[in-house]
């Protein structure tokens, strides 16, 4: 019978040696101590509570926990890979221990908003020391007249919680879900979840940096979370000496209501967004605007329709009869002016309205149009999209939905945490490889008028309205081969061209009843064989 041998070579475990997982946080402790970061934590981040670990040792923690990445939770991170090495990672720190997972949950349950929410900016922002990528000329967002400007992305990401059943039984205590303190009822959109809490972000554009974060349960707290938000933003512009004239704050249709242009306009900062006002689809002298606008191409990003984009002029808005500020008083008007975004209508409108067969969106645009022209304005407004893809990158990288603490301001301060540690990724990479300090250089801009806009666009909806309710098919017994085409609002001739309504007037010698006169445009129909028959 043949035989086998295998040889095995087995080395002792170095105990001494950082597992990997734990390397980015070793020498980022080591950093953050030797800078005095790690020492100014400790004077200014507290919570309240008698004996325990205190704020400093929560945040070296979670800083640590989340340079692991996003794939676990605070136990499991622990007892996989911290608990042999919490010692010596918390002297590079200069402590004597990081705080075990339970520890750390009580910790957090004793947070306050209170002494929290004014370290915002500094949390993010100050220690983590952006400055030289916030003042690099390659993050500023230049106008066509070339006139640098900082782009902040106000907007809110949504976790939604699932809720399950709960057991229930004489021989069980009242049931109780540990969420509750954390989540309330909302809209979570795609989201499904019948439970929810949002955190209101501020990114800067130009460098995906984080300048604001807080968390809120269910649809927040209206606009309290846009001035709080906002008041970020005005910090960020007196740290970098920057005029608050050329920072702009792009915001969804969320926002786009008279409390959250008034918050921009009462902190001096310009914003551009979509406008959250359905009457203005159908105001008589917006469409009348609309008809005698001049069209022009929005350059064009190649992942959506080809948008055209026109001024319409100032708008005057106003508050609901209901709607008031915090203290009871009414909002007064807020006049801006406004831009239109238009193209053929695909399908169901996501936003704005469908007028005449153009999907249509008006914008509130708060900057000079010498220097946003609307074609540019508009495709500013959807550079947005950049920061949909840092919170895809922020999920897979960082995991900021994950629940760390039932508790609000726990919770809060984890997620801080974790934009801290994005922020100084930023900020490490940028020293390591730094751009060149020139201003990038601008093309020039390029105009496009669009000429796919009919002329008259859009027609009086009223009258539109009014044409559907005819019966076509009577009206239309005696020219066979036509048709009403209800999509478009059109009536086709037997060869399939559209015609166009030039008249409406009462009929002679038939008392109330009225005529309809239906064209084709100059130079349509000349080369048509049917065409004696359709006069």
């Amino acid at each position: 019978m043949a035989r086998r041998s295998l040889k095995v070579t087995h080395r002792p475990v170095d105990s001494a040696r950082v597992p990997d997982i734990l390397t980015e946080a070793s020498v980022l402790l080591v950093d953050l101590s030797r800078r005095g970061t790690v020492d100014a934590v400790g004077k200014r981040l507290h919570i309240r509570r008698q004996g325990g670990y205190c704020g400093l040792d929560v945040w070296l923690l979670l800083v640590v926990f989340f340079t692991a990445g996003a794939w676990q939770g605070v136990r499991t991170f622990w007892e996989d890979a911290l608990r042999p090495r919490a010692k010596e990672l918390a002297a590079a720190a200069g402590r004597r221990k990081l705080p075990s997972p339970a520890s750390v949950s009580r910790a957090l349950d004793a947070v306050e908003h209170d002494l929290v929410r004014p370290l915002i900016f500094w949390l993010l922002v100050v220690i983590a020391e952006v400055d030289d990528v916030l003042r690099h000329p390659a993050v500023q967002t230049y106008d066509a007249s070339g006139r640098g400007w900082h782009v902040f992305d106000v907007d809110a990401t949504v976790t939604a919680l699932r809720v399950r059943a709960l057991p229930t039984g004489e021989d069980l205590p009242e049931p109780r879900r540990r969420s509750e303190d954390t989540v309330a009822p909302g809209h979570s959109g795609r989201k499904r979840g019948e439970m929810q809490f949002r955190r209101m972000t501020v990114e800067h554009a130009g460098s995906s940096l984080w300048i604001h974060g807080h968390l809120s349960r269910g649809n927040g707290e209206g606009v309290a979370d846009i001035e709080l938000a906002l008041d970020t933003v005005v910090e960020t512009c007196e740290h970098l000496g920057h005029s608050r004239s050329s920072a702009m704050v792009r915001m969804d249709g969320e926002l786009g209501n008279v409390p959250g242009l008034t918050a921009c306009r009462e902190r001096g900062l310009p914003f551009l967004c979509l406008l959250n006002r359905p009457a203005l689809y159908t105001d008589p002298k917006v469409l009348e605007r609309l008809r005698q606008a001049d069209w022009y191409r929005v350059p064009d990003s190649g992942s959506g329709p080809q948008r055209a984009a026109a001024d319409i002029g100032m708008v005057t808005l106003q508050a609901s009869r209901d709607t008031k500020r915090a203290d009871g008083r009414s909002y007064e008007a807020v006049t801006v002016r406004v831009v239109a975004s238009i193209f053929p209508n695909i399908g169901k409108a996501a936003r704005g309205q469908i007028i005449d067969g153009w999907q249509v969106e008006l914008y509130a645009v708060d900057l000079p149009a010498d220097g946003w022209p609307a074609p540019e304005a508009i495709a500013l407004y959807f550079g947005r999209a950049s920061e949909e893809n840092r919170f895809a990158q922020e999920d897979r990288e960082l995991g900021l939905d994950r629940i760390i603490s039932h508790h609000v301001p726990g919770q809060e301060l984890a997620a801080l945490v974790g934009m801290f540690l994005w922020n100084i990724r930023v900020a490490r990479g940028f020293a390591q490889a730094p751009v060149p300090a020139e201003r990038p250089v601008q093309q020039p801009r390029q105009v496009e008028q669009d000429d796919r806009v009919p002329e008259a666009w859009p027609r009086d909806p009223v009258l539109l309205r009014t044409l559907a309710k005819l019966d076509w098919p009577s009206l239309l017994e005696r020219r066979p081969g036509w048709s009403w085409d209800v999509d478009a609002g059109e009536l086709r001739c037997p060869d399939g061209r559209p015609t166009f309504l030039t008249s409406v007037r009462p009929k002679e010698h038939a008392q109330g009843r009225t005529g309809i006169i239906f064209r084709r445009p100059t130079e349509g129909c000349e080369d048509c064989l049917p065409r004696q028959d359709c006069l």
